[in-house]
């Protein structure tokens, strides 16, 4: 389902693609995720998705902090 891809003259950096047969699962996921956050955001404002936004970046900010002070 994926291929590597080396962007010329880089041998090292290799890009996972999808290969063409690959395409409608990638797409049913992702209209299924559309369809998840449609069902479980549909009675929010924008205003309050979008704070719910701000609120999990400083959360996963917070997380990020919490865990590079906790490196062995």
């Amino acid at each position: 389902m994926l291929f590597r891809e080396y962007a010329e003259g880089n041998r090292k950096a290799a890009h996972l693609k999808l290969r063409e047969k690959a395409m409608p699962i990638a797409r049913e996921g992702r209209l299924a995720r559309e369809r998840f956050f449609a069902a479980i955001l549909k009675d929010f404002s924008t205003g309050e998705i979008e704070a719910l936004k701000d609120f999990s970046r400083r959360i996963q900010n917070n997380i990020d902090s919490f865990l590079e002070g906790t490196k062995c």
